[in-house]
C-alpha cells in the first residue's frame, strides 16, 4: 500500500467516524425535540386543536430561522420517536443485544439511562 493510499485510508475512517457521531447527535437532538413537543403537548385544555396549532408555529419559526426538515409531519415524527423509546425504555434497556452493542446511544434521562439503537434520522 502505498503512502497515499495509507493517507486516504486515514482520512476515509476519520470521515465515517465523524459521520457516525453526527448522526447520533442529530438523533439524540431529535429524541429531545421530541420529548420537549410531548411535554407541551400535555399544556392546554383541548390537547389536539392545541397541538395542531403548536406543531404549525413552532414548524413555522424552525423554517424560518434553520431552513428546511421542521415540517409538521417532521416534527410529529419527532414526537412519535419520543414516544416509542419512552414506551418501550425498560425493553432497550434490558435487551442484550443493546447492552452489548457499541451502535446504540446512551439517552441519560431524569432518573435512569435509556438506550436508543444509532439509527439515520
Amino acid at each position: 500500500m502505498t503512502l497515499t493510499d495509507r493517507i486516504i485510508n486515514l482520512i476515509e475512517q476519520a470521515k465515517s467516524r465523524v459521520a457516525r457521531v453526527a448522526n447520533s447527535a442529530m438523533v439524540y437532538t431529535n429524541y429531545l425535540i421530541g420529548k420537549l413537543i410531548v411535554e407541551e403537548y400535555q399544556q392546554g385544555e383541548i390537547r389536539a386543536e392545541y397541538g395542531i396549532n403548536l406543531l404549525q408555529n413552532v414548524s413555522a419559526e424552525l423554517t424560518q430561522k434553520l431552513g428546511k426538515g421542521y415540517s409538521v409531519q417532521n416534527m410529529e415524527r419527532m414526537r412519535h420517536f419520543f414516544l416509542f423509546y419512552l414506551k418501550f425504555s425498560n425493553e432497550l434497556r434490558n435487551c442484550e443485544v443493546f447492552q452489548k452493542s457499541s451502535n446504540s446511544l446512551r439517552v441519560f434521562g431524569d432518573k435512569d439511562i435509556k438506550l436508543l439503537p444509532v439509527r439515520s434520522w
